[in-house]
């Protein structure tokens, strides 16, 4: 209710509990807003010149949730990224480098007359691991679920373009020489792409091992990973034996459901095979070629370096989202998933790119991380034995069939878990021969519970992108022990970017606004209008994202947002026109079928105006009438603030419609009378 607040203290903790987080809810003036994003701004300012940045950047993370909090109506695939990736920016340190806290810390140092302070220390990498399979998810899953017939038909990118609400300039005259060809293709290559991005993941962690020597599993170590690759090659092919009955559609003349399934079997048991022994030949016997007078060795590193390697895979990633930039005005999102890619790379690589780009030669003492690095602390030696490894996996495991069977919550299971873990990491002797130079972040008990986090969120990522499938009517289920979590770290996500299918339609929002003598008025909401069209289109409006929303082009009816909006017209028109109330508001939806890019080949160009004057069709959405519509008039502090005086509201505001003061007052009368009587009985 407006004037009460908070009910109690149980209400505070309700909030705090999350994950709206926004102080707009509380206090929502101009003033305060502008308070706000001045503040936010600041702690923006702060953490990009790196000042105080320890705490900086996690007020500037508030302060954004805060702000985009308020409402989502307006939210897109832009506030996904970089809310997510804002998460994984405050768990890194930050400010170690180039900085205004790693300069100050210099001159404290030089003024103590230290000499030994490295120029730069050594900064924790598994935050940029965190954005690393961040990405992958990101891309892996946008293709998933890209499942539909217009992305198998190639012809995706043609409807995305035709779209009225996203092309730069009409698409139509290139649409219809390149439509059935170069777009089928360049559409085919971004889905695969995307969907095979998580390959690139594959490369990293295999050139690593190669770079760094790690010395391969022996023993028992051995066979537990023979066994790994086992089971995941079994459960995924499993996985897909059982969901085949869920995507399979009977053709006419077609094989059955039983003959795909066969093939499918022999299919993935060879290429499981196939896989593994490919990649022992490559790495015990790898084949050679001569080019040119050079031999090429055709090993491991060679095949993850252009088959599973950056060049490919971030190059595709930056070809795409340039094009994206260049061609469709959709904001924010592809500059937020480029700044990604920078991730895969690590900071000699960036540092040697900045010199290239500068032509600035390498000095004779090497980097400055090299120079440093004896200075830095080395590795301890302490890791996880494979015994409590596997003590842990094991009460994992039960612990799902006790929070099945006996209710038993996980969280105790976990606790349990990461005792196990601890005591024998603390416990674990040194190894020896650990190379100095190969620092690890903080001890052994700290990296234990870094992995024993960074696992958590992995995995509540991993469970939550789950698709919504008939078959996988546990997925709620499994998401409940990671939503907490997910949700309060403002990194629980969905990237259904134009699937299953893109939009055939463009879809547009028209209000029409009858005044207090019965005349109608278009207010020009969308694109339909001339004003609303420019060519090129520049800058960047959430008009569009609101409308498409509340029209239901986003694969939503959009009903909820439909009442408040025509409302909002309501106040609008009220406040612009001195107070006058009009008679009603009513939403109406505007779109027109884009043709097929055959059509298109044959017929040629279409101009978007025409074809929604002559193919177009209207659908009324909602009136409200003014004048009996709760919070359809403003307020008197908003008719005050703009000079004018306030209107006598007869209908009672939405806060009081909904009436939880009164039930909070009539639920906390009765705890009261109960109370009362409970100590009133006297004890047998």
């Amino acid at each position: 209710d407006d004037p009460q607040g908070f009910f109690d203290a149980r209400a505070v903790m309700t909030w705090l509990a999350g994950p709206r987080y926004s102080l707009l809810f509380f206090w929502d003036s101009p003033g305060f807003f502008w308070a706000h994003l001045a503040g936010f701004e600041l702690a923006m300012g702060c953490l990009i010149v790196g000042w105080q940045t320890r705490w900086t950047k996690w007020v500037a993370w508030f302060l954004f949730l805060s702000i985009i909090g308020r409402n989502n109506v307006y939210w897109e695939g832009t506030e996904n990224v970089y809310r997510t990736f804002f998460f994984y920016l405050c768990l890194a340190r930050c400010d170690r480098a180039y900085s205004v806290d790693n300069w100050l810390r210099r001159r404290r140092a030089q003024r103590r007359g230290d000499d030994s302070t490295p120029i730069h220390r050594l900064i924790p990498a598994w935050p940029r691991l965190l954005v690393i399979l961040q990405c992958a998810a990101i891309y892996c899953y946008t293709g998933a679920v890209k499942n539909g017939a217009v992305w198998w038909a190639g012809d995706a990118l043609y409807y995305a373009l035709s779209l009225d609400h996203f092309h730069r300039v009409p698409p139509q005259p290139i649409a219809a020489i390149l439509g059935t060809n170069v777009f089928r293709l360049a559409t085919h290559v971004v889905h695969a792409w995307e969907t095979l991005f998580p390959l690139l993941i594959i490369g990293l962690w295999i050139r690593f091992a190669i770079a760094k020597g790690l010395e391969r599993p022996r023993g028992t170590a051995r066979w537990v990973a023979r066994f790994a690759w086992l089971a995941l090659a079994s459960a995924s092919g499993g996985l897909i034996w059982w969901l085949l009955p869920v995507h399979h559609a009977a053709v006419a003349e077609g094989p059955s459901l039983a003959e795909i399934r066969v093939w499918f079997v022999v299919a993935w048991i060879t290429g499981t095979l196939g896989l593994a022994l490919g990649f022992v030949r490559l790495r015990d016997r790898p084949p050679s070629m001569t080019l040119g007078g050079r031999t090429h060795v055709l090993d491991l590193g060679w095949f993850c370096r252009w088959f599973l390697g950056r060049r490919v895979w971030v190059t595709l990633g930056v070809v795409f989202h340039l094009h994206l930039i260049i061609l469709m005005n959709i904001g924010w999102f592809s500059p937020g998933c480029l700044t990604g890619f920078l991730c895969f790379f690590g900071g000699r690589e960036l540092v040697g790119f900045a010199r290239a780009l500068r032509r600035r030669p390498r000095d004779d003492g090497g980097s400055t991380l090299e120079r440093h690095a004896d200075i830095v602390r080395g590795r301890d030696g302490r890791r996880l034995p494979l015994w409590a490894g596997a003590a842990a996996i094991a009460v994992l495991a039960a612990g799902v069939a006790l929070r099945v069977l006996a209710g038993v919550a996980y969280g105790w299971v976990l606790l349990c878990a990461l005792a196990i873990a601890g005591v024998a990491t603390w416990r674990g002797r040194r190894q020896p021969g650990s190379p100095s130079s190969t620092a690890l972040a903080y001890g052994p008990l700290g990296r234990l519970c870094v992995g024993a986090v960074g696992l958590y969120h992995v995995v509540g990522v991993a469970v939550w992108l789950l698709p919504e499938k008939d078959s996988l009517a546990w997925r709620a289920a499994a998401q409940r022990p990671f939503s907490w979590w997910l949700r309060t770290t403002q990194t629980s996500q969905s990237w259904k970017m134009f699937a299953p299918n893109p939009p055939r339609r463009s879809v547009m929002l028209r209000v029409l606004v009858t005044d207090d003598e019965g005349q109608r008025w278009d207010m020009n909401t969308d694109v339909y209008a001339a004003e609303k069209r420019p060519i090129p289109w520049i800058w960047y409006t959430r008009e569009r994202k609101i409308n498409r929303r509340i029209a239901g082009g986003e694969g939503s009816s959009g009903g909820w947002y439909r009442k408040w909006h025509a409302r909002y017209w309501c106040r609008r028109w009220i406040v612009e026109h001195a107070g006058v109330i009009p008679h009603e508001v009513e939403l109406i939806e505007v779109s027109y079928p884009i043709p097929t890019p055959e059509w298109l080949r044959e017929h040629g160009p279409y101009d978007p105006v025409e074809r929604l004057r002559t193919k177009g069709t209207q659908k009324s959405l909602l009136v409200v009438e003014c004048a009996t519509e709760p919070e359809a008039r403003p307020n008197p502090e908003i008719m005050a603030r703009r000079g004018l005086p306030a209107i006598d509201d007869p209908v009672a505001r939405w806060s009081a419609l909904r009436q939880r003061l009164r039930a909070w007052k009539r639920r906390a009368a009765a705890a009261s009378k109960a109370k009362s009587d409970d100590a009133a009985t006297p004890d047998d």
